[in-house]
């Protein structure tokens, strides 16, 4: 049975390599927005939407 040294290693080499095989773009990310129609304080408030079509995670 492996250690779970071995285990934690082979777990974040893994996660190393599969995160370098997973690279997004900004053309991946579309954000669509609507107009509600109301107003708050003089703003006009909007409905915003992200979609986010690469599988991978994102963080920035």
């Amino acid at each position: 049975m492996a250690s779970p040294a071995k285990v934690f290693v082979a777990v974040f080499i893994l996660g190393l390599v599969t995160e370098g095989l997973c690279a997004c773009s900004l053309n991946d990310i579309n954000i669509g927005t609507i107009k509600t129609g109301r107003s708050i304080q003089g703003k006009s408030e909007w409905n915003v939407t992200v979609i986010k079509s690469c599988k991978c995670s994102q963080s920035k």
